[in-house]
């Protein structure tokens, strides 16, 4: 796994990182207040198979700078930018479950 900073819309974005470039993806994004270090031991599991995006979403972690508004569709638009950022083209929901059963501890 690798940490490093994109900028998408002038804001610093923070993520984790791991697994084939050309394999399906998945762009982990997690709650208030957590950061991406919340998914720190799943990427792992999941980068032997997927690629695997962990950002830190704006003003939280490492990431840097306010967005103009917080709304959801704001989020998405921004997270939207770092999957494509990222080269991230198959985002693949139909293994999340399967490979999040996989991952986390019953």
């Amino acid at each position: 796994m690798q940490t490093s900073t994109i900028e998408i819309e002038g804001l610093s974005i923070a993520l984790r990182e791991a697994g084939p470039a050309g394999a399906p993806a998945f762009l982990l994004l997690h709650g208030w207040p957590q950061s991406s270090y919340a998914f720190e031991r799943v990427i792992g599991r999941l980068a032997a198979d997927y690629r695997v995006v962990a950002p830190d979403l704006p003003c939280i972690g490492g990431s840097q700078g306010l967005p103009g508004a917080g709304d959801k569709r704001t989020l998405a638009r921004l997270m939207r930018g770092v999957a494509e950022t990222c080269g991230l083209r198959q985002l693949w929901p139909p293994a999340m479950m399967s490979a999040a059963r996989s991952c986390l501890p019953c």
